[in-house]
């Protein structure tokens, strides 16, 4: 009888550890990233062809898993006669670019980086689902751009302007 108590008693020790120092969930910061992180691709026209430090990663949609760990993302935006070069920052977990492909060949690009804490929160724009966060998005520069971003909980909007330079766009949710 005190075996047994003794067995529930660090059973339940065991619990309330694992509840208060939560190895295996979210962190600050938000969720641990499982696995090599991954980049998923979208863009607006689909079928856009993406090469990222010159090597061929496929045409949008497409999601690419991340082999060599590099600070940037180099990137070769191939769409019919038309190639955009542009340089990102890449990310630890996964995460999402979008391309909006400039309507005029003349046109400069301009990107945003769209960050959430905790990571994972989903972006439209013009009510149109573009990625999750952490999100680069790269369309005409000096174009303003009106965010909504929510988690399941809670949702806010933001306005950001695309620069030539980028700029980062932190969505405070709470």
């Amino acid at each position: 009888m005190v075996a047994m108590l003794l067995a529930l008693l660090l059973v339940g020790a065991g619990a309330a550890a694992v509840v208060i120092l939560n190895p295996f969930g979210k962190g600050k910061g938000g969720e641990t990233p499982a696995g090599p992180p991954t980049v998923q691709y979208g863009s607006e026209p689909a079928g856009v062809e993406i090469f990222d430090h010159g090597l061929f990663v496929g045409e949008t949609p497409v999601l690419h898993e991340i082999e060599t760990k590099r600070p940037d993302h180099e990137l070769q935006i191939v769409t019919g006669s038309r190639t955009l070069n542009v340089t990102v920052p890449a990310f630890e977990g996964p995460s999402w670019i979008y391309v909006a492909v400039p309507p005029e060949p003349a046109a400069a690009l301009g990107w945003a980086v769209i960050k959430t804490d905790p990571p994972g929160a989903d972006v439209k724009l013009g009510g149109k689902p573009v990625g999750k966060t952490p999100l680069v998005y790269l369309g005409v520069a000096e174009d303003e751009l009106d965010l909504e971003v929510a988690t399941e909980e809670v949702s806010a909007r933001s306005k950001a302007k695309l620069g030539a330079a980028g700029v980062t766009v932190d969505v405070a949710l709470e």
